[in-house]
């Protein structure tokens, strides 16, 4: 639950995503958005699969970052699993 939240909350992406907000209505086919600091959109997507928590698959576009205006979209996804406590 915590690593789903850390990729998945606003109030805590900021640490994970360079300073950026993550923006979603978390739904399957619905968009998503990396904002930075002044509310500039750094990536776009669209929500691909959702287990929440164990499961998350967006497609990946930047859009401020020169040269890559023309990029297709990637794919991430994040297998979440509970391991053992270390030590």
């Amino acid at each position: 639950e915590q690593v789903w939240q850390a990729i998945t909350d606003p109030a805590k992406t900021s640490k994970f995503w360079f300073n950026c907000a993550i923006q979603s209505s978390w739904e399957i086919g619905s968009s998503f958005e990396l904002l930075g600091p002044e509310g500039e959109k750094k990536v776009k997507g669209v929500i691909l699969e959702l287990d929440r928590p164990y499961k998350l698959a967006v497609s990946w576009q930047f859009v401020d970052l020169p040269g890559t205006e023309n990029d297709a979209p990637s794919r991430v996804t994040w297998e979440i699993a509970q391991h053992a406590e270390i030590p």
